[in-house]
C-alpha cells in the first residue's frame, strides 16, 4: 500500500481539531457578545418605558402642593422631591378682570423610578410648573 493512501493521519486530526476549536471559540465569543448586547438593550428598553410612564404621571403633579412624595402605579414606584427654582409670579388674567386666580413658579423636580423597594432607581430630573390659588373668583357687578 502506498504511503499516500493510508487514510487520515494523526497530524490531519490535530489540524482539524485545532480549526474546529478555533471556530468554536470565535462562535461562543460572538454568542456571548450578542447575549450581553441583548441584555443591555432590554435594560435600555425598560428604562425608556419607565421614563415615559414617569413623565406621563408627572404631567399631573403640582409641586407647589406636593413638594415630595411617593406613588405606586403600573408596577412602578415613583419617589420625588422638588424645590422652587424661581419666584412665584402672577398667572395670566382671567377674562379681562386684570388679575389671575393663580400664581405660578418653576420647580426643580428629582424623581427616582424603580420596580421594587431596594432596586437601583432610574433618576429623572425635570423642571415643572407649580401653581397656587391666591384669590377666589368673584361674580361681576
Amino acid at each position: 500500500m502506498n504511503r499516500s493512501e493510508r487514510g487520515f493521519g494523526l497530524l490531519e486530526a490535530i489540524v482539524a481539531l485545532t480549526i474546529l476549536a478555533t471556530t468554536g471559540v470565535a462562535l461562543f465569543s460572538w454568542i456571548g457578545t450578542n447575549l450581553r448586547e441583548a441584555g443591555r438593550l432590554k435594560q435600555v428598553e425598560r428604562e425608556a418605558r419607565w421614563r415615559l410612564q414617569a413623565v406621563e404621571w408627572l404631567n399631573g403633579l403640582n409641586p407647589a402642593e406636593n413638594p415630595e412624595g411617593r406613588v405606586e402605579f403600573d408596577g412602578l414606584m415613583l419617589r420625588w422631591t422638588s424645590k422652587p427654582a424661581g419666584d412665584f409670579i402672577e398667572g395670566a388674567a382671567l377674562f379681562d378682570e386684570g388679575r389671575s386666580l393663580y400664581q405660578l413658579a418653576p420647580f426643580s423636580v428629582s424623581v427616582d423610578v424603580s420596580e421594587r423597594e431596594g432596586d437601583t432607581p432610574l433618576k429623572i430630573d425635570a423642571t415643572l410648573l407649580g401653581w397656587r390659588r391666591v384669590r377666589d373668583l368673584t361674580a361681576p357687578d
